[in-house]
């Protein structure tokens, strides 16, 4: 049972990154060798020729993300993540997930409104947040890329009338661009 399960698990994992890889405007070609001694996954992703990215970056950018986050007084539904995605509650920061992925949208940051355990809100309106690391990594981010990304996300989401923190964002997410 648990070697099906585990397939089943590398081949969605794969589907993932094939889907995150359509998003990108490149020609992208995925390999996946999912044979290492000792079942350690490795998946890399070759971008235009030039660029192959590992998924233990992905994690480890994924688990940066989380830590800055919570650093940013942040509520992830699973206090953490194992893989590429987390999921942010808004309760404390009283803002739905439509809002916050309308606001983040103008400051050039791609995230997806996503109900959470319990929600209050509507499944339209939301009180979370979904994020995931396949296209920072694709692009080549490392940890203090994505220090920079958490800091841009908080400015938005802590200050959502304020222009001049929104303008502040856009010039992080752009140096990074």
């Amino acid at each position: 049972m648990f070697e099906l399960e585990d397939r089943w698990l590398r081949e969605t994992y794969v589907d993932c990154l094939i889907e995150a890889a359509k998003q990108d405007d490149r020609i992208v070609i995925l390999e996946a060798d999912l044979s290492n001694a000792g079942g350690t996954k490795r998946f890399t992703k070759e971008f235009d020729g030039k660029r192959t990215v590992d998924v233990g970056i992905q994690e480890a950018n994924m688990i940066g993300v989380a830590a800055g986050m919570n650093a940013h007084d942040f509520e992830l539904v699973s206090g953490g993540t194992d893989n590429h995605l987390i999921l942010v509650k808004l309760l404390n920061k009283d803002i739905s997930g439509k809002k916050a992925e309308r606001l983040l949208d103008e400051a050039n940051i791609t995230t997806n409104k996503n109900a959470i355990p319990n929600d209050p809100r509507k499944p339209m309106v939301t009180s979370g947040l979904r994020m995931g690391t396949p296209a920072m990594t694709s692009r080549g981010f490392k940890e203090e890329d994505v220090k920079l990304v958490t800091d841009a996300i908080a400015l938005v989401i802590d200050n959502p009338e304020d222009e001049a923190k929104m303008g502040e964002a856009r010039e992080i997410v752009k140096s990074l661009t």
